[in-house]
């Protein structure tokens, strides 16, 4: 529920007025009960025609007893694509990201409004000082764009179990932290609701995840730092690569067949910074759809351990694919080993897009793949994909994502 319009002339009544509103209120911030304020008024906590008694009252009631604290969250193993302002097609830039922090005693429905905004300390970072927060008390986060305070992209963390009724929209339901072990479940009519709860000792956070132990230390979408270091890349496709190129320059393998899938082929290069990416060009062989027959394997290591291109891997957020057939193949038929097929008439995508996740059973020899490529890694395990768009027929019954090309780099999501 967003700000109540007009003016009061009285801040009890408009207290009155906004408790009354908030228990019949159509939002999606988790608890719809204004209750807490309502008892205060009903024991005469606030019963005064003054504003300032009736802040001070106010005040005191939700403050009393509580310790301050101060509260950092991070996003390095967030979920975003919980995050509905979430484009991992389009740039995405944690500069334009704010955070709120919201308790009960702020707002017993948890209103966006009424939360705490909190500093951005580095990407994808943020730190409060002097909460006032009790023991066992119920919070959570908001993160959203600057400048954008609509409900559909001020994203809180806690809330509903599943979507149904007013309180639970589809757009908020469920909550990124529904079920999980770090909240503990509220049911008001048939709706369940899942809170965090302030333990007294814990002050580090992650929004949407009960801890930070995916691996990653920045948020997905951010820079990490430059280190110039000897890259070596083990490549494979399913079934063929056609060429591997490093900033725009092809580079050869040092070893292995880039003809056949099996073992994998070595490919190194000098990290030359954010501006330069890995790209891979490699077809199929059998008439089939791609997400289902064939798929890129990438595992990089590099000497500095401190490099990103350190276990970097094939993934779906760092990496772009594209359907591009060769013009002068396009429409011909074509014989690879015992595999005959007509090649797609189409020349393909004129942009780069998200990766499916191939079902493909080939492997990278060597490394282990992960079949589920969670956005917030995979730790180290390389992701098999191709490209998900062209994924039909043309008129002579070819499947068009035959030629596919690959971009990739650790350094942000492309």
């Amino acid at each position: 529920m967003k700000r109540a319009g007009g003016d009061a002339t009285d801040e009890s009544s408009a207290l009155l007025r906004d408790a009354a509103s908030a228990t019949n209120t159509l939002a999606h911030r988790g608890r719809r009960a204004a209750r807490a304020v309502l008892a205060l008024m009903a024991s005469g906590a606030v019963i005064a025609s003054t504003q300032p008694r009736a802040r001070a009252a106010v005040t005191s009631a939700l403050g009393a007893g509580k310790a301050t604290y101060t509260i950092t969250l991070s996003t390095a193993c967030s979920p975003v694509d919980a995050l509905n302002f979430y484009d991992p097609v389009k740039s995405f830039d944690w500069a334009d990201v704010e955070a709120r922090i919201v308790t009960k005693g702020m707002h017993g429905d948890f209103h966006f409004e009424h939360a705490v905004k909190m500093t951005k300390t580095g990407c994808g970072t943020y730190v409060v000082n002097d909460v006032p927060i009790g023991i066992g008390e119920e919070f959570g986060f908001y993160l959203h764009p600057s400048g954008d305070e609509s409900d559909f992209n001020t994203v809180l963390d806690i809330g509903c179990e599943t979507e149904g009724g007013h309180r639970c929209p589809g757009f908020s339901s469920p909550a990124a932290l529904a079920t999980d072990y770090c909240t503990k479940p509220h049911i008001e009519g048939k709706s369940k609701f899942w809170n965090r709860r302030f333990d007294g000792k814990t002050t580090a956070y992650t929004w949407g995840a009960c801890d930070a132990s995916c691996g990653r230390t920045e948020a997905v979408g951010c820079s990490a730092p430059h280190v110039e270091s000897n890259v070596v890349c083990s490549i494979t496709v399913d079934n063929s690569i056609v060429s591997v190129k490093y900033g725009g320059e092809e580079i050869k393998a040092d070893s292995g067949d880039p003809y056949w899938w099996y073992g994998a082929k070595k490919y190194n290069f000098i990290d030359g910074g954010p501006s330069k990416k890995l790209e891979v060009y490699g077809y199929e062989w059998a008439n089939c759809n791609g997400c289902g027959c064939s798929g890129l394997g990438v595992h990089c290591v590099s000497d500095k351990d401190e490099s990103p291109w350190h276990e970097f891997v094939s993934d779906l957020t760092h990496w772009r694919a594209k359907v591009d057939t060769p013009a002068d193949k396009a429409g011909t038929r074509v014989t690879n080993s015992a595999w005959t097929r007509n090649v797609p008439d189409g020349t393909g995508d004129t942009e780069y897009g998200t990766p499916c996740i191939s079902g493909s059973p080939f492997s990278l020899a060597g490394h282990s793949h992960s079949s589920s490529c969670p956005a917030t890694g995979t730790d180290g395990k390389y992701c098999k994909i191709w490209a998900s768009s062209s994924t039909d027929k043309d008129a002579t019954g070819a499947w068009n994502n035959m030629y596919v090309r690959f971009e990739g780099t650790p350094y942000a999501e492309t």
